[in-house]
């Protein structure tokens, strides 16, 4: 049982290591949306939405015609700059 004993702080730090293995997942998920080119999509709908610009290193308004497109889109700038942050 004294064993036991040793194993309890690894144990203790099993899911901290595990979330920050899901923090790096996901900023590197991140990133990869925000590199994404800004596409308007193939409707002819009007949202304003704003994309991330690699080039320019800054989020941009654009206008969205309601469906394809891909995930580099957002309702507002403030989600974007916050989501494109590791960039």
């Amino acid at each position: 049982m004294p064993w036991l004993w040793q194993l309890l702080p690894l144990l203790l730090l099993l899911p901290v290591l595990l979330l920050q293995l899901g923090e790096v997942d996901g900023a590197s998920k991140r990133v990869k949306l925000c590199l994404q080119p800004m596409v308007s999509g193939r409707c002819f709908g009007y949202v304003e939405s704003y994309a991330y610009n690699p080039l320019e290193r800054r989020c941009e308004a654009f206008i969205y015609g309601g469906c394809g497109g891909n995930e580099n889109r957002f309702d507002s700038k403030a989600a974007c700059e916050y989501s494109c942050r590791d960039v």
